[in-house]
């Protein structure tokens, strides 16, 4: 997933940068204003990109931005808003092409929720899915919050099967997250961190 960032807002968009480089180990562009650079990346980008747009970015008007990413962009658009962008209706900024309208204040899991749908055809509706873990059998949600507390070691100890068994188990929990990452421990536990609130 190539995920690119437009926000001029520095602080937030180093935080979703950092954040978004942990839980993906994947190739995360920012961008602090609508440039030549940003409309080149726009027409170039892949149908696995993934847009996040920030909604404070002052004199940009959203809705033809919306209009203009649904015919020249390939991937899929995610727009974060917050209490200042009360002329966004994300029903209709859905209709014109964004993949998910979200408010900033609900954080890392409705982000990475709406992110982990981006492959789908359909557009991300918050109620649809209230969690992320709501994917997960009832056992791999015990294997989940085992592995949050206790090495493989530990585990394939008291529940008396291989730790290549639990690895296994284990990898396929991360596949059903999205967590694509050389070292996925971390960001499961962080991810998990988020969950909990």
């Amino acid at each position: 997933m190539n995920i690119k960032i437009l926000s001029n807002d520095q602080l937030w968009l180093d935080s979703i940068s950092l954040s978004l480089k942990l839980l993906t180990d994947g190739d995360v562009q920012t961008f602090c204003h609508v440039s030549l650079a940003f409309e080149r990346m726009v027409e170039s980008a892949e149908r696995s990109s993934v847009l996040l747009i920030d909604s404070g970015i002052p004199g940009v008007d959203y809705w033809a931005l919306t209009e203009w990413l649904g015919i020249r962009f390939r991937g899929r658009a995610i727009i974060l808003k917050d209490s200042n962008s009360y002329n966004l209706c994300a029903e209709k900024m859905v209709r014109h092409g964004c993949h998910a309208v979200l408010d900033k204040s609900a954080g890392m899991p409705a982000l990475w929720l709406a992110m982990s749908t981006t492959s789908s055809d359909r557009s991300y509706q918050s109620e649809e899915e209230p969690s992320l873990f709501s994917g997960l059998t009832d056992s791999e949600k015990t294997l989940a919050r085992d592995l949050l507390s206790n090495s493989v070691t530990e585990i394939s100890k008291y529940r008396g099967i291989s730790q290549q068994a639990i690895n296994k188990q284990k990898l396929l929990i991360y596949k059903k997250l999205n967590i694509v990452s050389s070292k996925p421990d971390d960001p499961f536990k962080c991810l998990a961190k988020f969950f909990r609130g």
